[in-house]
Formats: structure tokens, sequence, C-alpha cells
């Protein structure tokens, strides 16, 4: 099989912003990876690094903000989405990419009762089916994810579910058109960490199941860990390093994945404290010159104030942006 026959999602070279055309502000530069079919891939990264503005702009889901792609490609299927228009891109949106989102409390709407909300998808997608046919279709999904008692749970209103039984509703939803594709944008980030655990499980054994991809935002190294296949870590719109998590997480190549590694207490000796990162990444529109990383990184050189790194690949599973990848070993 070729590398284009094992990829699901291919991102290449994506500058993307709010604003008009060339006057965006951009939030993502450059930003280049694959997702392999059957597994599941993270991305990483602080709060504002961008990376909840590149899973959206996958398939351009921004309300009515001013969003624009001003460069590079995003090949799914064989097809570019980011040449399609909004009425080519409602035939994959739900039909062969899904999206979940990070806040389960607000993401249902709550003058609708549960059942009716899967309902509305399931009839969009699924044309022709009876009403019969659509409740059996839903308490089925409702199920599949783990709700007990799905008959009853389907007349519930969203205020009387816990944030864990809502969430698995959200993934009922995403899962109804059977994608090809689930985006999952830090999905457990407002739940407890035992129920946390089970949304994990359950994507997992869903996607297990039913062989679809998944792209996984967090901010959760350990999740990643446990759950990911292939990574990329993500600093202030851009990609600063990728490859397998095996890989990476065995030869961490970057200072900024290296720190978040060292903020991760299972990754610590136990002897020693966690070391947090000073500062925090900086907004868009204001990144400094040279490499993004340069004023929280205790490795700078006088070279990363002024020069951009290139993004080089060291081997077939990892690639890392860093002018020091070669000297720096951990």
């Amino acid at each position: 099989m070729n590398a284009a026959a094992e990829q699901v999602l291919q991102v290449e070279n994506l500058h993307a912003g709010f604003g008009q055309r060339g006057r965006a502000q951009m939030a993502i530069e450059g930003v280049t990876f694959q997702v392999k079919k059957g597994r599941v891939f993270g991305l990483v990264g602080e709060s504002g690094c961008g990376k909840s503005t590149t899973c959206r702009s996958i398939i351009r889901l921004f309300g009515g903000s001013p969003f624009v792609i001003e460069q590079g490609r995003i090949l799914f299927d064989g097809k570019d989405l980011a040449a399609m228009d909004d009425q080519q891109l409602a035939g994959i949106r739900g039909r062969k990419i899904s999206m979940i989102f990070q806040d389960p409390m607000t993401a249902l709407n709550p003058t609708m009762r549960v059942g009716d909300q899967v309902a509305e998808i399931v009839r969009r997608n699924h044309v022709g089916l009876s009403s019969t046919q659509v409740r059996e279709k839903v308490v089925g999904l409702l199920r599949e994810v783990g709700i007990t008692s799905p008959e009853r749970r389907f007349s519930a209103w969203p205020h009387e579910l816990s944030g864990g039984l809502r969430q698995r509703v959200l993934i009922a939803m995403a899962l109804s058109c059977a994608p090809q594709l689930l985006i999952a944008d830090e999905p457990t980030t407002a739940l407890d960490v035992t129920i946390q655990a089970q949304v994990l499980r359950l994507l997992h054994d869903l996607r297990e199941r039913i062989g679809m991809s998944v792209l996984l935002v967090t901010h959760d190294l350990g999740v990643v860990a446990q759950h990911c296949d292939d990574m990329a870590v993500m600093y202030a719109g851009k990609i600063v390093e990728s490859g397998s998590v095996a890989e990476i997480f065995a030869n961490p190549r970057h200072p900024y994945t290296r720190a978040l590694l060292n903020a991760l207490p299972a990754h610590v000796d136990p002897e020693h404290k966690l070391e947090p990162i000073p500062g925090e990444p900086p907004a868009a529109g204001q990144y400094p010159a040279g490499c993004r990383f340069h004023p929280r990184c205790r490795f700078a050189i006088d070279r990363c104030h002024n020069e951009i790194p290139d993004n080089e690949q060291l081997t077939r599973e990892h690639a890392c942006a860093c002018h020091r990848k070669e000297e720096i070993l951990w």
C-alpha cells in the first residue's frame, strides 16, 4: 500500500487566520501533518497554540467569524477541502468527517429532548427512514456509546444528564453516519478524571470496532501516551515536532516537547520537582522573530532569535523544527 492510500487526511502547508484575504491575522502557519487510516493522531500543545483553529479549519466550522485559508491544501478522500465552497463541504461534514467539542455542558440544545437532537442528525443523513426507524436507530446509537436505558434517555432533557452522559450523546451524534474521520477537540476537558477515562476508552473501542480514524486535540500528554499512535506538538501556530508517539516520547528533540514532558508527573524522577514552563504562548499576530519558542527556551542561542528553524525529517517517523535538535541530547 502506498503512502497516500494509508492516509485519510493530509494537511499540507496550511496558512489560515481571521480577517479578509490578503490582510488576515494568521493563527496557523505552515501546518503539515497526516492522519493515517484506522489510527489516532494526537495534536498537542498549550491553550492558544492553534490546535482548535487547525481542526476547525479542516471543515471550516467558525460560525460567523471571517475565517480565511490563505495557502495550503487539506486533502481528504482525494479532494481538497480547502478549495471547496460551503455547499460542497456540507456533503462532507457529519457524513464523512464528524466533530465533537470540548464542553458537553453547552453543546446540546437545552430546549430539545436528547433523542430529538440525535434524531435530527439521523434524518438529515439517512433520508427515507420512517419515524419508527429513526427512533430505533437513535436508541441503538445511544446504546452503542454506553448509555444505559437508552429508551428512557431518549426523552430526557439535556439538564437531566451528567456531563459524561452528555458527551456520550454528542459522540452518538458524531457516529450516526459512521464517519471515516472523527475530530475530537479536547472531548474530556470539562469532565472529572473517572469520566474522562471512560469517554476516552469509549472512543478507543469505537475506533477499533468501526475502523475510523481519530484526530484528538488535547493538552494532556498522558492522554496521548495512552490513546494515540501518532502525534504533533504545536506551538504559536506552528508544528514544532511530529512523528510516532513511541519515537517522540522515547527521544524528544524539541525543547518545547521536552518542557511539556517535564511537566508530566509520570515522566519526572520522584526526587525532582515538576518543571513549569516560564511565560505563556504569544498571541496570534504577536509572534517573535526567529523561533517562536525562544523567549521561553533555556537552550536558545543568537540564531534562535533571528532565524526561523526548518521542520526537518530526522527519521521516517520523526520530524523537528529546532536549530539545536542535533546537539541537544536529552
